[in-house]
């Protein structure tokens, strides 16, 4: 039922690299750091250690069997712990939905891959953890960057990569709000606090216009 674990890697341009000793290079404007053995294996996953999780599918349904299960940062997979005690990737279904480990919850997105709901409202908020590596053209060194993406998502359950369009476009009755929002706060699309201070903004806009609507009624 199980696929190996690979690794993920960017399919870009690669400059030559003939001095291992270099601990980081720029690629693109991405700087990307010497990935030493401790740091794979620190580094590997989104938890220090497997934890006990549920997956529930598209139609509501959820296994009663539990998996110690964490998330690969470099495959952008689930990997579980199997009864044998091998580690290996859970079965890639579409039909999966939600995974919860621990406290921590999971959306999965089939083109996006998976997402950490890390703000639960109407629309919540989440972020998708990766690191991508490059290898050296001349030598044997392996580089990797941390990557970080937010991500809206509505009562659907779809998703929209954080942007001002993107919030406008889910709020689209309270653009004009919005937008005065945006130009005077600088939100800043790549910070989770920020974010979240612009989400509430937005619910609170939506639950003055319900309560209006009342009003009139």
């Amino acid at each position: 039922m199980f696929i190996i674990v690979y690794h993920y890697c960017d399919c870009i341009a690669q400059p030559k690299v003939a001095d291992n000793s270099i601990d980081s290079i720029r690629i693109s404007s991405k700087t990307y750091h010497k990935l030493d053995k401790k740091t794979l294996r620190d580094s590997t996953y989104r938890f220090p250690k497997f934890e006990y999780g549920r997956v529930t599918f598209a139609t509501g349904f959820s296994l009663e069997e539990k998996f110690r299960l964490n998330y690969n940062l470099y495959s952008g997979q689930m990997d579980l712990i199997t009864s044998d005690g091998d580690t290996t990737e859970m079965l890639r279904l579409r039909e999966v939905m939600l995974v919860s480990i621990g406290n921590h919850l999971f959306y999965h997105d089939n083109k996006v891959g998976y997402i950490e709901i890390v703000h639960q409202a109407p629309v919540a908020l989440g972020i998708q953890k990766r690191l991508s590596t490059w290898a050296a053209t001349l030598a044997s060194d392996i580089y990797y960057k941390k990557e970080e993406h937010y991500y809206f998502l509505d009562q659907k359950n779809k998703s929209y990569l954080a942007s001002a369009t993107s919030i406008q476009k889910l709020f689209d009755d309270q653009r004009k709000k919005i937008k005065a929002y945006l130009t005077e706060n600088k939100i800043d699309f790549e910070n989770q606090r920020d974010l979240i201070k612009l989400l509430k903004f937005c619910d609170d806009l939506t639950k003055e216009n319900q309560s209006q609507v009342l009003i009139k009624e």
